[in-house]
C-alpha cells in the first residue's frame, strides 16, 4: 500500500479530488465497511456528476476520524526523511 504524500493530498484537494483524498485516507485506516462505502459514495458522484449532500457528510465524518492520523503519518515521514517524502 502506497501512503499519499501530503503534496499529492493537497494538489487533489485544488482539483476537487475530495473522493480520491477520501478513498486515500480511508484505505490506510479504514475499516473494510467504511472502505467499501466511500468507493460506492464515489461511483454515484461520479455517476451523477454530483455529490448528494448526506453522501458528503458522510464521507467527511468518515474521513476526519482518520485526518488526524495521516497528518502524524505525514509529520513521521517528513522527520524521518527530511521532508523528502514531500
Amino acid at each position: 500500500m502506497q501512503v499519499i504524500t501530503r503534496t499529492e493530498y493537497k494538489r487533489n484537494e485544488d482539483l476537487n479530488l475530495h473522493g480520491e483524498n477520501a478513498l486515500a485516507v480511508v484505505s490506510i485506516f479504514g475499516t473494510d465497511a467504511e472502505k467499501a462505502l466511500i468507493r460506492e459514495i464515489n461511483l454515484g458522484h461520479e455517476l451523477n456528476g454530483s455529490l448528494d449532500y448526506s453522501d458528503q457528510m458522510i464521507r467527511d465524518n468518515i474521513v476526519n476520524k482518520y485526518y488526524t492520523k495521516m497528518v502524524k503519518t505525514w509529520d513521521h515521514f517528513d522527520n524521518l526523511l527530511g521532508k523528502a517524502v514531500n
